[in-house]
């Protein structure tokens, strides 16, 4: 199902894929909360993309937490 597709692919993808190239690149104020929410939405493309090319029939829809230190950055997607 597209759930465990996406349980099973989406951290991983956006950790090496999206994440670290967000955190490499500066963006224009260098805040932290326009790097995850680019990595995030490039992640969610990525998976979207791949859903479409497999041919899944159903759908899903996704909360995500991201928690550092000193920040919190929630992203829904469905």
């Amino acid at each position: 199902t597209v759930s465990k597709f996406c349980a099973a692919h989406f951290a991983q993808r956006f950790k090496e894929r999206y994440l670290k190239q967000a955190l490499m690149e500066k963006d224009e104020k260098g805040e932290k909360g326009e790097i995850l929410k680019k990595a995030l939405r490039e992640a969610f493309a990525s998976i979207s993309e791949e859903i479409v090319e497999k041919g899944f029939l159903d759908g899903s829809t996704a909360a995500v937490v991201i928690i550092t230190g000193d920040f919190i950055c929630l992203a829904h997607i469905g």
